[in-house]
């Protein structure tokens, strides 16, 4: 008699196609839009993907310190010819908030949207010197 190796399941070998690894992907709630942020001496550099959205469909706005990328992806229309196996293509609405540090200058933001790539610069607030204060 061969042993049966078992993991912490009980269910056998074959188990493993069936947990929660297998279908991790799908289990995983997916942060949209995807972002990077860099940090300069002088700004913040933010980019996130959006692809398949035009620059009208996008809304920005940062309020407190906190800046929301939100925006909605229309709905696909899928005829009734049509038979998808599979539609993974993400649509409806979506939103993602950062907060900034308190050396950010709100009112210095510029936004660009290039081939599905929303590019922001969030400018700093130039630093000061520090004072020396006398005592007298």
């Amino acid at each position: 008699m061969v042993p049966v190796l078992r993991n912490n399941t009980g269910l056998g070998v074959l188990s493993d196609l069936f947990t929660d690894r297998w279908f991790e992907p799908f289990n995983r709630s997916m942060k949209f839009p995807a972002v990077d942020i860099e940090e300069t001496e002088k700004a913040f550099l933010i980019k996130a993907d959006l692809p398949g959205l035009k620059k009208e469909d996008i809304k920005i706005t940062i309020e407190d310190n906190q800046l929301t990328i939100s925006g909605e992806r229309s709905k696909t229309e899928k005829s009734e010819t049509e038979h998808y196996k599979h539609f993974e293509r993400l649509q409806g609405s979506f939103s993602r908030s950062f907060l900034l540090p308190d050396s950010i200058n709100e009112e210095n933001v510029s936004a660009k949207y290039e081939n599905g790539v929303l590019m922001l610069t969030v400018k700093k607030v130039p630093s000061r010197d520090a004072t020396e204060i006398k005592i007298e």
